[in-house]
C-alpha cells in the first residue's frame, strides 16, 4: 500500500486497533494493521545523523555535524541540503521519518543536550530547523521537530519545571518552534520530558491543544519523548497523538479499552488522535520506502564525504586572527594539545549516537596534513569523568578493538554456552537494544578479550564501569 484515504480507513478501525495504534510497536516501528494493510512505519533518531534501529553495533551512517555546528554555518540554503542528505540516508536505513531537528533554546553550558540545539538566538533556531526541515520533507521523508518546549536542563528530566514568565514562553522558547511550523511544516512533534509551569509538556491542554494547533493552525502528529508520557487520560486530552516508545508504559491496551467503555475517555477524543497517526502514515508510505526494510551503507560515497566535510568547514567561525597567526605555516613547529585531539568527541550519546562512516582525530589528521610525524602532543587539560575508551588501547588481530564472547553462564560454570563471538571497536556500548541470538532471557555475560602493549613499561590497572544492572 502507498496511498488510503483516512477518513475510510478510520471509519473500517476496530476499537482494540485504534488503542493499538495510539503507541509504538516496538522501539522504533508504528503500530501496524496487517488487516488493512497498513504496515510498520520506521522512526529513527536522529539529530546529527540516521542512527537506523541499532544502539549497539548499529549499520555506519553518515555523521552530521552537531546542531551548534550547523546553526553555526548560518547558511540556510546549505542546511536545507543537509536535510535533504538526512534523507536519503533516512532512505538507506528504510527508515520513514527522521527524529529531529532539535529547536531548543541553549541558556548555558550545562544543558545536557544543548549541542543538538543550533543556537541560543530564537531566530536563528527557528530559521535553521526550517531549513533542515525543509529538507527532509522535500525528500519524502517525514521530520520531527523536538524538544516541544523549554527542554533546556538534563537535570531530572523527566520531574524538572521549567518556571517560565509568559512573554518569555512567547518571545524565546515557542518562537524557534512556530518560524519552523510557519517556514516548513513539519509532519511531527515531538514533546519534551519536562514540566512548563507546573505540567508535564505531554498532557499540556495549553501548549499542545492550545498553541500548537489553535493558534498556529499546525495539524500533524505530536509523539512523546521516550518514556516521556505520564498518563492515559491528560495526554490524550491535552492532543498527545502517541507515545513512544512500545510496549507502552502508560497507555497499556487493556487499561485504555477500560476507560473508553467506561466513557472517562470520548471516542471523538479517541477517533481525533488515531486521524492524526493515520494522516502521518499516509505522507510516509508516499516515500515509497518498504515496511521493515533492510538498512546498508550504499550512501557512503565521495560525494557524501565531500558535503559532510564541507558543513563541518562552514562550521568554523573565525572571531579574531591576531597577529596573522592563521594561516599555520608548515615550517612552523607544531603542537596539539588537548584530550579530544587523541580521542575525539565525534558525536554525542543517547539519541545522538551513531556508527559513522568515517572518522579520525585532530592530532592524526595534522601529522598526516603536515607529511610528518614530528608534532608534539599533550593531554592538557583532564575533562574525562568516566573511564577511558579501552577498545583506543587494546586491538586484535584485525585490528583496534578487542574480541566479545557471549555466554548464558559466568565465567567460572563449566557448562557454559557461547551465544555470539564478534569484534567491537569501542568499550563504550548500549547494550539495552541487544538480544544474543539463541538466548531464552535477557541473562548473558560477556568475556572482552584485547591485547595491550604498553608506550612505557609499569605497572597498569583495568577497570569496568556499567550504568544499569551488571
Amino acid at each position: 500500500m502507498t496511498d488510503f484515504n483516512v477518513e475510510e480507513t478510520l471509519a473500517q478501525l476496530t476499537l482494540k486497533e485504534k488503542v493499538a495504534l495510539l503507541s509504538l510497536r516496538d522501539f522504533w516501528h508504528l503500530t501496524p494493521v496487517e488487516r488493512l494493510n497498513i504496515p510498520a512505519i520506521r522512526l529513527s533518531d536522529g539529530p546529527n545523523g540516521v542512527r537506523g534501529t541499532k544502539f549497539f553495533k548499529s549499520v555506519p551512517s553518515a555523521c552530521f555535524s552537531c546542531g551548534t555546528g550547523l546553526g553555526s554555518t548560518w547558511d540556510t540554503e546549505l542546511l536545507e541540503e543537509a536535510g535533504h542528505l538526512m534523507s536519503v540516508e533516512a532512505r538507506h536505513k528504510g527508515a520513514h521519518a527522521i527524529l529531529g531537528p532539535t529547536c531548543n533554546i541553549q541558556r548555558g553550558p550545562l544543558g545536557g543536550r544543548g549541542f543538538e540545539s543550533f543556537s541560543e538566538d530564537q531566530y536563528l533556531s527557528g530559521m535553521a530547523s526550517a531549513a533542515i526541515v525543509n529538507g527532509i520533507q522535500k525528500g519524502g521523508v517525514a521530520a520531527t521537530i523536538k524538544h516541544f518546549v523549554c527542554n533546556d536542563l538534563e537535570d531530572e528530566r523527566n520531574s524538572i519545571n521549567s518556571i517560565v514568565s509568559e512573554r518569555a514562553l512567547r518571545e524565546v522558547y515557542l518562537m524557534p518552534f512556530q518560524l519552523a511550523t510557519k517556514y516548513a511544516n513539519p509532519k511531527s512533534f515531538m514533546t519534551a520530558y519536562n514540566k512548563v509551569n507546573g505540567t508535564h509538556v505531554s498532557q499540556s491542554k495549553k501548549l499542545l491543544d492550545g498553541v500548537l494547533r489553535g493558534e498556529w493552525g499546525w495539524d500533524g502528529m505530536i509523539m512523546s519523548d521516550w518514556f516521556g508520557c505520564y498518563s492515559i487520560e491528560q495526554s490524550i486530552e491535552a492532543g498527545l497523538d502517541l507515545e513512544c516508545p512500545g510496549s507502552p508504559l502508560i497507555r497499556k491496551h487493556d487499561s485504555l479499552i477500560h476507560q473508553i467503555m467506561a466513557r472517562e475517555i470520548p471516542m471523538p477524543l479517541i477517533d481525533e488522535r488515531v486521524t492524526n497517526i493515520l494522516k502521518f502514515i499516509k505522507f510516509a508510505l508516499q516515500s515509497g520506502i518498504p515496511s521493515d526494510g533492510p538498512e546498508d551503507t550504499k550512501n557512503n560515497t565521495p560525494e557524501t564525504s565531500a558535503f559532510l566535510r564541507k558543513l563541518a568547514d562552514d562550521a568554523i567561525v573565525l572571531l579574531k586572527n591576531e597577529g596573522g597567526l592563521l594561516p599555520l605555516k608548515k615550517e612552523d613547529k607544531i603542537a596539539v594539545i588537548g584530550p579530544g585531539a587523541k580521542s575525539p568527541r565525534t558525536f554525542g550519546g543517547g539519541s545522538a549516537s551513531l556508527n559513522p562512516y568515517y572518522q579520525t582525530n585532530v592530532l592524526d589528521a595534522v601529522k598526516k596534513h603536515l607529511g610528518t610525524d614530528d608534532v608534539s602532543y599533550a593531554l592538557g587539560s583532564e575533562v574525562e569523568l568516566a573511564l577511558y575508551d579501552l577498545g583506543k588501547v587494546v586491538s586484535t588481530e584485525k585490528g583496534a578493538g578487542f574480541h566479545i564472547k557471549v555466554y548464558n553462564k559466568p565465567v567460572d560454570a563449566e557448562d557454559r554456552i557461547m551465544f555470539e563471538d564478534m569484534t567491537v571497536e569501542s568499550s563504550k556500548f548500549l547494550l539495552f537494544d541487544y538480544f544474543p541470538k539463541g538466548a531464552k532471557e535477557q541473562l548473558f555475560y560477556l568475556d572482552m578479550e584485547g591485547d595491550f602493549t604498553p608506550e612505557v613499561t609499569g605497572e597498569y590497572a583495568f577497570q569496568e564501569s556499567c550504568l544499569g544492572s551488571n
